[in-house]
């Protein structure tokens, strides 16, 4: 299974030249860009950026896998208009990005559910549904698949959940990512996996102790990578496996190599 890595753990510690540098000098060919602030935020970037960031990928042989504006502040399932409109629109930004990149993905969380003075959940359901509509539209014009991942603590958490809205929005080019880290913590990853096999066209790997919510490099947890490994191949999983770390305790650099060669002795390659 071919293995690559996101720029996540780098992101507030390299800028961008720094880090495909770095990527690229540790054997990785296939890239998840986090496409928000230092880095990559669509609306930073004018045609002369772009270009520049293309040209950097192509020196390196780095190709982009995915674009992840990452989920601290947008929001399809907030019950404010003007949030999920904000949300929908950057997220096209991101998926002129991609194309303009030459990725295939953007990932995309179904959005966060506030625990106080928050609409039912049909009505949070709703407004996350009417927003990934819209996005599948937008995205099969521009070629780009829409991953939704499940995140614990958002309102999307559980594979039955993500299969749901998949079918639901019914689009072939809305799939799923699978996250491992994000998975354990609220059910068992194998029995995720089983569930979201037809849709599956991208995978985050990163270890965790499934109580805390933790993206740490590979053997710092308890999951169990043989396990996973063996969970994809069986679905004959022909996408991308990609290390996505944020572990601020380590340089990047190691946190990368060590899940590298961890996730290379079981089968994965760079």
């Amino acid at each position: 299974m071919r293995l690559g890595i996101a720029t996540y753990d780098y992101l507030w510690r390299y800028d961008i030249e720094q880090t495909l540098e770095h990527i690229a000098k540790h054997g990785f060919q296939m890239i998840e860009l986090m496409s928000t602030p230092p880095h990559a935020w669509p609306r930073d970037l004018d045609k002369k950026k772009r270009d520049h960031i293309s040209e950097l990928l192509k020196s390196y042989r780095l190709q982009v896998s995915a674009l992840n504006p990452t989920y601290g502040d947008l929001n399809l399932a907030s019950p404010r208009y003007t949030v999920r409109r904000l949300a929908i629109e950057e997220l096209k930004e991101q998926i002129e990005l991609a194309r303009h990149l030459g990725s295939k993905i953007v990932v995309v969380v179904p959005g966060s559910r506030h625990l106080v003075g928050t609409p039912p959940m049909e009505k949070i359901w709703n407004y996350s549904r009417s927003g990934i509509v819209e996005l599948a539209k937008f995205a099969e014009d521009n070629g780009i698949i829409i991953g939704l991942e499940c995140a614990p603590f958002r309102f999307i958490e559980r594979a039955e959940q993500l299969k749901r809205m998949i079918e639901e929005v019914g689009s072939e080019f809305v799939k799923a990512v699978f996250d491992t880290s994000n998975t354990c913590i609220v059910e068992p990853l194998q029995s995720s996996i089983d569930i979201i096999k037809d849709f599956i066209i991208h995978v985050h790997l990163a270890d965790s102790d499934c109580k805390t919510w933790r993206k740490l490099p590979i053997g710092m947890g308890s999951i169990d990578f043989v396990a996973v490994a063996r969970a994809l191949e069986a679905i004959k999983f022909q996408g991308i496996s990609i290390i996505e770390l944020w572990y601020p305790e380590a340089e990047p650099d190691s946190s990368a190599l060590i899940s590298k060669r961890r996730l290379e002795a079981i089968g994965w390659r760079a």
